[in-house]
């Protein structure tokens, strides 16, 4: 692992330590991984995002632990096997294996650190229930029957749905469900917008009736809709380095670390796309072909699963949700075989944007190629989305996993995320620092000291993508892949 790789991997597991008190740390460690990571622990008491303390691969003892080890690029020794894949892969490894989820339970964590929970399950969901439904009294509550707005359920009791769901959950993630909930009944939050609890009270009711991959999905739905942007790490951690009276060399680490967490959201965005189209519209396109329409229902709740899974252990890559390993393997095909080579070829075109299968065959009934076994992913015998990642076929998964990676080359990934920062204004100040420090003189008077000018030729409107590189690059969102 390279100094860079060390540094951005402790600022990820340590999200809510400023930059520059960090830099100080890791210098002060002699720039040793382990070292730097002991004094981080001792010092900051809260768990990180991923536990890597030990540079020694151990066998995980548990689900939980397995998707920690997989989520870590320098642990992961699956991820060896695919190094001709993932060195197309333009972004960082670090932004690869996490995700705003992992931001948004740091936060979360933090918070039931700062203002541990006291008050029983019971309590804390008559608050949000009556809450949500703006009920005189929380205890009457238990006996409250209605419906959401978004129409997610039929109605019924939202008290018993949420107390079931707690208690159906992992005991890890308990605390934080209860969190999530506590966190939504703050009067800031009631005030903003009461339908918001009320979609999540619908979503809670529907979890608690439904099989451990749907309230696995509902609990990480819960919790992104318990934290709101202005409690996200990405500003808590890095406000002091963007204090006016700091230096100027630590005011530039404050734009390049705003930068590198606002990224977090237009790749998160892309690798829900990609996945949208390499695994969850063919193979859905495919169930509907064969006329399965039972295994077409199941694809997004548990062949979804199967497929987190095999990009979280073969490449490192972690979306928003994560994989309910022990989920029985179901709604996933062998899409490759399964479809014709033009229709998939269509699916998996970056430039569809990870369409649903109707809008790109325009509502074309779709035809299969031939049948293939049902409910297998290149792997014989196996029950478990764990079991399939760690034992399927590695060399008849790669056209997947390339597919996947090509989401995310220099030429594809650079204008979306250039753009994604032009487009949001409080970015541009940012953008423009950054851009005084990379341009010539001659560049910045011809822009007239603005990035966006910089960026995008005036004359011609072309996109710079030689220069889009360059800055992030230099905010250390991308790799020089191109060497």
């Amino acid at each position: 692992m390279t100094s860079k790789h060390d540094f951005n991997q402790l600022l990820l597991l340590f999200p809510n330590v400023e930059r520059g008190l960090m830099q100080d740390i890791y210098e002060s460690s002699d720039r040793n991984y382990q070292v730097a990571f002991q004094n981080l622990a001792s010092i900051f008491p809260s768990p990180p995002v991923v536990n890597v303390t030990s540079r020694v691969t151990k066998r995980p003892s548990s689900d939980h632990e397995q998707i920690q080890q997989w989520s870590n690029p320098t642990e992961n020794q699956d991820r060896q096997h695919f190094q001709d894949i993932t060195a197309k892969i333009a972004i960082v490894p670090e932004l690869m294996a996490s995700s705003h989820m992992d931001q948004n339970m740091a936060v979360l964590k933090e918070i039931i650190q700062n203002k541990p929970i006291v008050e029983p399950i019971n309590t804390t969901v008559e608050s949000f229930v009556a809450a949500a439904f703006n009920l005189r009294s929380p205890s009457g509550c238990r006996s409250f029957v209605g419906s959401d707005p978004g129409g997610i359920t039929s109605g019924g009791n939202f008290y018993d749905g949420c107390i079931a769901l707690y208690h159906s959950l992992p005991e890890w993630q308990r605390p934080l469900f209860h969190g999530a909930l506590r966190e939504m009944c703050q009067p800031s939050n009631i005030s903003r917008d009461r339908t918001h609890l009320q979609i999540t009270c619908g979503l809670i009711l529907r979890g608690s009736r439904e099989c451990n991959a749907r309230k696995q999905e509902v609990f990480f739905n819960v919790i992104q809709r318990s934290i709101r942007g202005e409690n996200h790490p990405s500003d808590s951690a890095i406000h002091t380095a963007g204090n006016p009276s700091t230096s100027s060399e630590q005011q530039i680490e404050y734009h390049k670390m705003k930068l590198f967490a606002a990224a977090m959201t237009p790749i998160d965005e892309l690798k829900d796309c990609a996945f949208r189209a390499i695994f969850l519209e063919p193979t859905k396109m495919y169930f509907r072909a064969v006329g399965d329409q039972t295994m077409e229902g199941d694809t997004e709740v548990h062949g979804s699963n199967v497929y987190l899974a095999i990009l979280l252990s073969c490449l490192s890559i972690k979306l928003s949700r994560s994989p309910l390993l022990s989920d029985e393997v179901k709604g996933v095909a062998q899409i490759k075989e399964g479809l014709k080579r033009a229709d998939l070829e269509k699916l998996w075109n970056p430039d569809n944007n990870g369409a649903r299968w109707q809008t790109i065959f325009r509502n074309k009934y779709p035809s299969a190629r031939r049948r293939v076994n049902r409910n297998r992913f290149y792997s014989e015998g196996y029950t478990t989305a764990k079991q399939v990642a760690i034992n399927c076929d590695k060399k008849s998964v790669e056209p997947y996993l390339v597919a996947y990676a090509r989401f995310f080359e220099h030429d594809l990934v650079i204008p979306r995320l250039c753009n994604y920062f032009l487009s949001q204004d409080h970015l541009h100040h940012h953008l423009d620092a950054i851009f005084l420090q990379l341009a010539t003189e001659e560049e910045i008077e011809e822009s007239n000291r603005e990035a966006k000018y910089w960026l995008w030729d005036v004359l011609s409107g072309e996109f710079r993508v030689d220069r889009g590189s360059q800055m992030l690059q230099y905010a250390g969102i991308l790799k020089d892949v191109r060497g």
